[in-house]
């Protein structure tokens, strides 16, 4: 069965002191994240996303999807309140399970090898009570110093503003009517951020993506080479912009379980 969590702090505003446990409301946020063969970052996601909670004084649920069927991520799960469930192994699922489990007015998408940066809430908050967007997403940067992938980061920060398409791993964010309103997810193998916010571009719904950058791992350029991850990135997209099945799109682009260490 499904458990729930909330992380409640001191309210900022009347908004978020509204949704409480007790009185069976809902949070303001529910942050999904989907997990497969993660399960030394299990504890470090349920520490990071509280902290980040606790500094915003919102009320947010944690939700934790794990990809594989046997739940091998989740056995590192130690904490009861998290709503902890099994999807299909893929993320697009993953994500779409964990958003139908999940209770909050607003859904936060957060991959598993990424840190949201302080006050993210906050700010989401703002942007989503002032009417400013009804989609968003952060800036993006690698937790590696190297030239090469400060370059890499630049270039994605530029990229995602002027094609106006956040990648997933920038966490992206949606008031839950919208996100269901625009189908969720696509049920697809690869590139399911990219076609959604496609879609959010057609619809000509307002994006906000904030300057405050999310950190995410560079352990995939670390492991693979930068300029080789860069160029099999620019083949996925020219390949997915003509037409390219997603399942051959799938077979460039392996999770991070399935990868050769």
């Amino acid at each position: 069965m499904a458990r729930h969590f909330s992380i409640s702090g001191k309210p900022t505003t009347t908004r978020g002191m509204r949704q409480s446990k007790e009185q069976n409301l809902s949070p303001y946020l529910s942050v999904i994240v989907p997990v497969l063969g993660e399960a030394e970052r299990v504890p470090g996601i349920v520490r990071h996303v509280r902290l980040r909670a606790l500094e915003s004084g919102l009320d947010v649920e944690l939700v934790m999807v794990d990809g594989d069927p046997a739940g091998s991520s989740l056995v590192a799960l130690n904490d009861s309140d998290v709503v902890s469930l099994i999807a299909e192994p893929c993320r697009s699922g993953q994500m779409n399970a964990g958003a139908r489990a999940s209770r909050g007015e607003h859904l936060l998408f957060l991959h598993a090898d990424t840190l949201l940066p302080p006050g993210a809430f906050t700010r989401l908050q703002q942007v989503m009570d002032l009417g400013f967007a009804q989609a968003g997403a952060y800036d993006l940067e690698f937790d590696d110093s190297s030239w090469t992938l400060r370059l890499v980061a630049a270039a994605a920060r530029l990229r995602s503003r002027l094609e106006r398409c956040p990648y997933g791993d920038q966490a992206l964010f949606f008031p839950r009517a919208v996100f269901f309103g625009l189908g969720g997810f696509p049920g697809i193998p690869i590139m399911e951020d990219v076609e959604l916010m496609q879609l959010v571009r057609r619809r000509g719904l307002p994006l906000c993506i904030l300057p405050d950058r999310v950190i995410t791992s560079a352990r995939r350029y670390r492991r693979q080479g930068v300029w080789r991850c860069v160029l099999r990135n620019l083949r996925m997209r020219t390949g997915h912009a003509l037409g390219m099945r997603h399942a051959d799109l799938a077979t460039m682009y392996p999770p991070h379980s399935q990868e050769s260490r």
